[in-house]
């Protein structure tokens, strides 16, 4: 993507924060007012996201996590908290695997599918089920990478357990509205993974 087109909102995201940190500062112990900060950082991660600055993206995704896990042992049956601390791993994970730090990567997409995939056989959709499927797409992507750095005959057998991640991912992302050629890229991994020998 190209940077330009991002640049004029970080100002705005960089006020926003300064803002709600006084905030925060001036009334220390106001859950909302630190949830809403935890937001921002969440934004300024999107913002580094965007335009590739992987660093960036994972300080700001592990501050916004930071917060939420906190408000979160006070408040354990908050599901918008459930949902920030799933994004904000999902984020760290693309933010690491994009760094080239593999296992550090899988470690959070794991954490994800450890939360979320109870939630939905428990009958969760929206948000919680899609994170899901973020997060098998993301254990697809680091068993990909490794693959691709393996002896041929371990990258056989990354490349089909990545395939099968790519396959559980695949009908929860199909049709997604944010983001409809994701399952395109999905369909092109398993096509490309089924026709390894």
């Amino acid at each position: 993507m190209e940077h330009g087109f991002y640049e004029p909102v970080l100002p705005h995201l960089q006020r926003a924060l300064e803002l709600d940190e006084k905030l925060v500062a001036s009334g220390p112990d106001d859950a909302e007012a630190q949830y809403v900060v935890g937001r921002d950082y969440s934004y300024l991660a999107d913002y580094y996201t965007h335009v590739s600055h992987w660093q960036s993206a994972l300080q700001y995704h592990q501050r916004a996590l930071a917060i939420d896990q906190r408000l979160f042992k006070v408040d354990p049956k908050n599901v918008n908290l459930v949902e920030r601390i799933t994004y904000d791993r999902l984020g760290i994970g693309e933010a690491l695997l994009n760094s080239e730090r593999v296992n550090a990567a899988a470690e959070q997409y794991q954490a994800v599918i450890d939360v979320t995939l109870p939630l939905t056989q428990k009958g969760s959709k929206g948000f919680i089920s899609d994170y899901l499927g973020s997060a098998y797409e993301g254990m697809g992507n680091v068993k990909s990478w490794n693959a691709s750095h393996a002896s041929s005959q371990q990258a056989k057998l990354l490349s089909k357990e990545g395939c099968s991640y790519y396959v559980k991912a695949y009908p929860i992302l199909h049709g997604n509205l944010w983001d409809p050629d994701r399952a395109k890229r999905i369909e092109k991994e398993i096509s490309g993974c089924r026709q390894r020998p």
